[in-house]
């Protein structure tokens, strides 16, 4: 029979290597993310009051990341069309969700967390959101 220490320093050390291989090439993108959402559905999150902080930080530190992805060069050529069709398209999605929502009943935070995501980058805008409301 195993011992609780001897368990937990196992599933520590599980937890590291798995860290480990996802954040290097040895895998894809889409399947690191795969794995997270099968671990996620299979085994849950064992520790949700303790990892909450953690899990805010990371979310935060990833989506800084995908901004230093971003060709510069390409930004500057883009230049100011880019960024106003941008931000059109931005005010025009959230215009079109907020009415949408309210004509279908929707909550005020449901609907927020919707048109962010909608407008701007999916998954990530809506965590980015979800406190600024307190979803």
């Amino acid at each position: 029979m195993e011992t609780a220490s001897k368990r937990y320093s196992q599933l520590v050390i599980f937890w590291l290597l798995l860290l480990l291989i996802l954040v290097t090439d040895l895998i894809s993108a889409p399947l690191a993310l795969l794995s997270g959402i099968v671990l996620g559905l299979v085994i849950g999150n064992p520790y949700p009051a303790r990892l909450s902080t953690v899990t805010k930080y990371s979310l935060q530190a990833s989506v800084v990341g995908l901004g230093f992805g971003i060709n510069l060069y390409q930004v500057a050529e883009t230049g100011f069309t880019g960024f106003f069709y941008t931000a059109i398209s931005l005010i025009a999605t959230m215009v079109v969700g907020l009415l949408l929502a309210k004509l279908l009943g929707v909550g005020k935070k449901l609907n927020h967390l919707i048109s962010a995501g909608t407008a701007i980058c999916g998954g990530s805008a809506i965590a980015a959101v979800a406190p600024a409301i307190n979803a």
